[in-house]
């Protein structure tokens, strides 16, 4: 038996594992199991969600080693072009791909990104003649401006989706098979405004912090946005996919998966639904048909088998101490509720790398308490406070004050106007930032010291710390 043939039964064998680890056992609603479309790496993955395609005869290639960037476009070519996207290397293409791709049935290939995405080197792995189209910009947004000309050469554009190139990359991701479906390019934006206006149907894709007023004005769109990626995510599968009953599930804050599963999606007009630990899954309810795709962990595929059950996901108690913890092996990505321990300060601290030479990401104190977002490859410290799995509480409907404390707005207090009273003698501080995020260098949108009385405006979806502050009283 070849190796090749070796691998397949290999990897039949483990998704008879997996499917019996998963308990396929009988319920008077939701799915018997999840299923799982997964390999041993992102880009065995994309070989193997190319086999649920059916024929094609383009392929598209991105380079999702460092960075989604060049991807975020791809999406709307994918089904355009009738393409599948798979996962490259800078420098080569990994056999599960080569495989695939370098096929007498592949007559067209398109590289998004430019060399220093996917260099010549990984170029010349095409070796059957294949056309190859690359579309690149400047940045992001200009690619995105290219394949959107692409798509418009290849079957016309009749609708267009606006997203925040660095801030949206979730939103997009919740976008991307609805793009892919409708032939209906993604166009990235700086989330203030854009150069040009369209005359056609469109959608701006997140909420008031990551794509503002003006783009929806000027472009005369539809906005579909939430609190986070996961409400959006909600809203676009409501809005979309009205009676779904199949879904895909990827994981949140790892969105590689979510990119290479949108073709795929779109020709099963299945919805992709971004998860994590305890985030809200009841779009799931009653579906019959789940498969989750990448490296989705267990607890989340039970929170999802759970939920199409009618299951509500219970929160997650999981502390996680003072210490150093590698992101995506000690922790996974996401957000999280920093608490500082009793008489303490808390100091925590988001590195590059491990070391003190390090980058610094994002560092500060957890007193009382704060949010930080945190991704793959990043070091976490924490000093004298401890780590949760965010969680929101629900708002009461009577809620009128808060104290020292980090909030987010919509979720932990209600959005409006407050009133803010320092401790006696103290000199106090607020700020509002738009994101945890910890890479996020831009997230602060306004700050104070003040030793009297002050007044600041909150919208939902903002962070809203408060420092030495007595009591902040809503009062619109």
């Amino acid at each position: 038996m070849s190796a090749l043939k070796n691998k397949r039964v290999k990897s039949i064998a483990l998704s008879l594992a997996i499917f019996s680890q998963l308990g396929i056992i009988s319920h008077a609603a939701g799915v018997y199991g999840v299923e799982r479309i997964q390999g041993e790496n992102i880009y065995e993955t994309s070989a193997m969600l190319s086999e649920h395609f059916g024929e094609y005869d383009t392929a598209i290639l991105v380079n999702l080693d460092n960075t989604n960037a060049d991807g975020l476009s791809a999406s709307g070519l994918s089904g355009a072009a009738n393409a599948p996207i798979f996962a490259i290397k800078k420098d080569s293409i990994p056999y599960d791909v080569s495989r695939k791709v370098n096929s007498r049935n592949i007559k067209k290939v398109y590289i998004i990104g430019g060399e220093n995405a996917i260099s010549k080197k990984a170029i010349d792995g095409l070796y059957y003649g294949q056309e190859i189209i690359r579309l690149y910009g400047d940045d992001r947004i200009q690619t995105s401006y290219k394949v959107a000309e692409e798509i418009n050469n290849i079957s016309g554009v009749n609708k267009v989706f606006y997203a925040n190139a660095w801030k949206g990359e979730a939103d997009t991701m919740s976008i991307a098979s609805v793009s892919a479906r409708d032939k209906a390019p993604i166009i990235q934006t700086n989330g203030q405004d854009v150069p040009f206006t369209e005359n056609i149907e469109s959608y701006v894709i997140g909420g008031n912090i990551a794509m503002s007023q003006n783009i929806v004005n000027k472009t005369q769109s539809e906005r579909l946005g939430g609190i986070d990626r996961f409400e959006t995510n909600k809203i676009i599968i409501k809005k979309f996919y009205p009676n779904a009953n199949k879904f895909f599930i990827t994981k949140a804050y790892d969105l590689k998966d979510a990119m290479i599963t949108a073709p795929i999606a779109n020709k099963l007009n299945t919805p992709v639904v971004l998860t994590h630990y305890g985030s809200d899954k009841s779009i799931l309810k009653d579906a019959t048909n789940i498969k989750a795709v990448g490296n989705v962990t267990y607890q989340i595929v039970e929170e999802a088998h759970e939920a199409s059950r009618g299951v509500i996901t219970k929160p997650i108690y999981t502390t996680f101490n003072s210490g150093g913890y590698l992101i995506g092996r000690d922790l996974d990505p996401g957000e999280y509720l920093l608490t500082a321990n009793k008489n303490d300060l808390g100091y925590y601290c988001v590195r590059n790398g491990n070391s003190s030479s390090s980058d610094i990401l994002d560092n500060g104190f957890a007193n009382p308490n704060t949010y930080i977002t945190v991704e793959k490859g990043q070091y976490l410290e924490l000093q004298g406070c401890t780590a949760k799995v965010a969680r929101f509480n629900p708002l009461p409907a009577n809620q009128t004050t808060v104290k020292d404390g980090t909030y987010i707005v919509g979720k932990d207090i209600k959005s409006g106007e407050y009133k803010l009273q320092p401790k006696s003698g103290k000199i106090a501080y607020w700020s509002i930032s738009r994101s945890s995020d910890a890479k996020d260098i831009y997230k602060l949108l306004a700050n104070g010291l003040f030793d009297n009385t002050a007044y600041i405006t909150v919208q939902d979806g903002e962070y809203l710390e408060l420092k030495d502050v007595t009591q902040a009283i809503k009062i619109k």
